[in-house]
């Protein structure tokens, strides 16, 4: 089959037939056209193998193969849609997506709008691997803004987590700069997509080539990025595939989980780094008449590698070490001498009396 379409040909769908219209991209892997629906008008996007004769055409209409049945079974705002498939020759046709790449933005997104980008592009990310997809190529070019919206694209390399292993060829034609250490060995897990998550977040948040910031395979960051973001990018670029987020949900909530406390008509949102005591200072200042919880009682923290918040006595600030906060969890209370990662619906009670009961509780809550 030819790659080099005239304008204005006519291809034949399941579910349709497209007239093309112009070439909207060339790459090594596949073409892409811009056509239109002939029935309702409806601008589509077609792609169909490289033709180049190397001797690894097959590969190549083997990929898009896999393609077409991976997008058929997503369905995600953030995830390019599957519309139709040719009936006697092979092609993809997917939605038109009338925006420029990530690439042609990035040097004008502030913070908040790099966030709120990067959050959906996890996202999506996380629904695929709950459907038992890993992407395996997440760089700027592959995603696509359109209204503000990041559409991620390009499936070729994309496939069953079961059947990860790739091909020389495909390791052949990764980007380098944007690879994870196992594709080289042509291998790819769930955590191939969370260490190129990493890379994109480096580069949301400077504009700049990730490689820049990598020195012997561990990324130097600036002093003035946030701990949360410093620590999920250190654990995202971890060498050890194992050693990073297990996946894109994982991920997603080690970086954006938020908290907040209960009390009655009382709802106090938690900081990464939170103290209560009823003294000036800390976080939440208690109003305790009878000065049962401590001046600086304990902390609530959040520890980005692990995607949970922690509680601990303030202890060094005791004078005396009693009053010790308690978490009530699963019909008891624990007494809270160390460090105790929190689940959400935790009620944390400000000092306990195996007699008395609790004296303060409030209800931890994560959203």
């Amino acid at each position: 089959m030819s790659t080099k379409f005239i304008s204005g040909r006519v291809l034949e769908g399941r579910l349709g037939r497209y007239r093309i219209l112009n070439l909207a991209h060339e790459g090594g892997m596949g073409i892409i056209y811009w056509a239109r629906r002939v029935s309702d008008g409806l601008d589509v996007a077609i792609k169909v193998p490289a033709v180049k004769g190397d001797g690894h055409d097959g590969e190549r209409f083997r990929r898009l193969r896999r393609e077409m049945r991976i997008l058929k079974d997503l369905s995600h705002k953030n995830i390019v849609k599957y519309i139709d498939e040719g009936v006697n020759m092979d092609f993809l046709v997917m939605e038109y997506l009338n925006g420029g790449s990530l690439k042609d933005i990035v040097k004008s997104l502030d913070r908040e709008t790099a966030l709120k980008i990067f959050r959906e592009i996890v996202d999506a990310i996380g629904y695929m691997h709950s459907k038992g997809y890993v992407h395996g190529d997440i760089k700027p070019s592959n995603i696509i803004i359109v209204d503000g919206r990041p559409v991620l694209i390009d499936f070729g390399t994309a496939r069953n987590i079961v059947s990860s292993r790739l091909t020389l060829f495909e390791c052949n034609a990764l980007t380098p700069e944007w690879a994870a250490p196992e594709q080289f060995e042509k291998q790819m897990f769930k955590e191939t997509d969370v260490y190129q998550l990493g890379l994109l977040l480096i580069y949301l948040l400077t504009g700049e080539s990730p490689k820049k910031y990598m020195v012997d395979g561990k990324p130097m960051l600036s002093q003035k990025l946030d701990k949360r973001i410093k620590d999920f990018i250190y654990r995202c670029l971890e060498k050890v595939p194992g050693e990073r987020y297990r996946d894109g949900f994982e991920a997603l909530k080690a970086l954006y989980l938020k908290a907040y406390l209960i009390r009655e008509d009382e709802k106090h949102i938690v900081s990464d780094y939170y103290t209560i005591g009823r003294g000036d200072g800390n976080s939440l200042k208690i109003n305790d008449p009878y000065r049962y919880v401590h001046r600086y009682h304990c902390l609530i923290y959040y520890n980005a590698y692990a995607a949970s918040y922690y509680i601990r006595p303030l202890e060094e600030k005791w004078r005396h070490k009693y009053n010790y906060p308690h978490v009530y969890r699963d019909g008891r209370y624990i007494k809270i001498n160390d460090a105790f990662r929190l689940e959400d619906g935790d009620r944390i009670a400000l000092c306990y009396n195996v007699r008395r009961g609790p004296y303060i509780e409030y209800i931890f809550k994560t959203f």
